[in-house]
């Protein structure tokens, strides 16, 4: 495997133990006759009062950590959140970023569909990290350029904007890292830099067509192909900016590094 695989692979498995911790820590510290809870209360009719003991003893040590899931469920996982809600992946979006239905069997149903839908919205976060983090002598510049241009402008938005949801933000920072890594990694060529970031603009129109027309949208055959283009000009007409700043920006510092360089070269 390729030093960039082998990269990638770590993020990616860093991203899967994150997600499913937090999945379970969110399982675990649900209210009273929810989650852990609720199985606690259950397993005793089960026959398994010992294991129901043990897992009430977990469920009532979580619930000290209730104010860091809800910090992970309502805005580091605010993406996920939206994305669900928009396809109707999860009835309904409450208190602990749960579908209704949690306490049941089908919790774990759910349990299992929020940690795909975490890994799913941050998945091109993690990649473009792995990227930048592989070639780093020659994407540190860019990243730079780019994290601090992100931060003015969200930082912005926000202002401008006073009902601004972190999923946005959020949502913008992992498409933007993934197009930044893309962009800037010496270890791709041209051919697959232009493949990948087709890729990823077609699965992000995708999830956006499916959003609108799994909504409250109209869903006859026109809307479909109306919602992915609409999607694709609004991906493309907000990070287009942004990514060519960058590309501005470093050829400048580029220019002026070769410049200063070539100063103090001795005659």
């Amino acid at each position: 495997m390729t030093p960039l695989g082998r990269t990638l692979l770590r993020w990616l498995a860093a991203l899967v133990a994150v997600s499913a911790a937090m999945g379970l820590l969110q399982w675990l510290a649900a209210p009273q006759g929810y989650g852990a809870s609720a199985w606690a209360n259950a397993l005793p009719q089960m026959g398994h009062p010992a294991l129901g003991r043990v897992l009430l003893a977990l469920s009532n040590s979580a619930a000290h950590l209730r104010g860091v899931d809800r910090f992970w469920q309502h805005t580091l996982n605010a993406p996920r959140n939206e994305l669900l809600h928009a396809v109707h992946a999860v009835v309904s979006v409450d208190y602990y970023a749960v579908s209704e239905r949690v306490g049941y069997w089908p919790d774990v149903r759910d349990a299992l569909l929020l940690i795909a839908g975490t890994i799913i919205v941050y998945l091109p976060l993690v990649a473009g990290l792995a990227l930048i983090r592989n070639g780093w002598p020659a994407t540190k510049t860019p990243a730079s350029i780019a994290a601090l241009l992100f931060v003015v402008v969200a930082i912005g938005y926000v202002v401008l904007f006073k009902d601004a949801t972190p999923a946005y933000v959020l949502t913008a920072l992992s498409l933007l890292t993934a197009s930044v890594g893309l962009l800037w990694s010496p270890a791709l060529s041209r051919h697959s830099r232009i493949v990948a970031l087709g890729t990823l603009l077609i699965a992000s129109s995708i999830v956006g067509m499916l959003s609108v027309t799994m909504g409250h949208g109209p869903r006859d055959a026109l809307s479909y192909p109306t919602f992915f283009v609409w999607s694709l000009v609004v991906l493309l007409m907000e990070g287009a900016p942004f990514l060519l700043l960058v590309w501005l920006a470093t050829k400048a510092l580029a220019r002026r590094d070769r410049s200063t360089r070539h100063e103090v070269q001795p005659d």
